[in-house]
């Protein structure tokens, strides 16, 4: 087989400018649906979820460090998300605390946010640096379109899209 007939047996990747990724119908239900948000609750809604992430990852640092540190020593558990109910029910106080620890960073890691396993100088909990392929990224990301969008009609996002909370302003 020479390299063309090679090229051509292999599958085909999609084109990323192609029109039909998602069917004209599926794109104007997206779009719909991208329209009826509440985009003021998301908002709010994130800005609660990163600010529990950080007050619980704050809360459970020594409980981490210990995860970490003892943890890499001698590997006790596999995936720690894969830990059935009775592990955790069978180990002690200290390793469920420090398994708890874990899990807040790793569903901070997966939704975007800040964390103190890689310190970027930010709040615990903080979606700022969020990349767009996190769930908290593209949430980011669609809170500003809808903020520009919301401004481009003579409204003033800025003052629901700030990062500064609720309880912030009034002190």
């Amino acid at each position: 087989m020479n390299e063309k007939q090679a090229q051509d047996s292999r599958p085909q990747e999609a084109d990323p400018s192609d029109e039909d990724r998602w069917p004209l119908r599926q794109r104007e239900r997206a779009i719909e649906l991208l329209e009826s948000v509440a985009w003021l609750d998301i908002d709010l809604d994130l800005k609660l979820v990163g600010k529990s992430l950080g007050l619980g990852m704050e809360a459970t640092r020594g409980d981490f460090n210990f995860w970490r540190d003892e943890h890499a020593a001698k590997s006790k558990f596999g995936d720690d998300l894969w830990l059935k109910p009775e592990q955790v029910e069978a180990i002690s106080d200290e390793w469920r605390y420090a398994y708890v620890a874990r899990l807040l960073r790793t569903a901070a890691l997966v939704l975007g946010a800040e964390t103190d396993e890689v310190d970027r100088g930010m709040t615990l909990g903080d979606f700022a640096g969020a990349d767009i392929s996190s769930a908290g990224g593209l949430v980011r990301a669609l809170v500003q379109l809808a903020g520009d969008a919301y401004e481009s009609k003579g409204g003033v996002a800025a003052t629901w899209l700030s990062d500064t909370s609720p309880t912030e302003e009034g002190e």
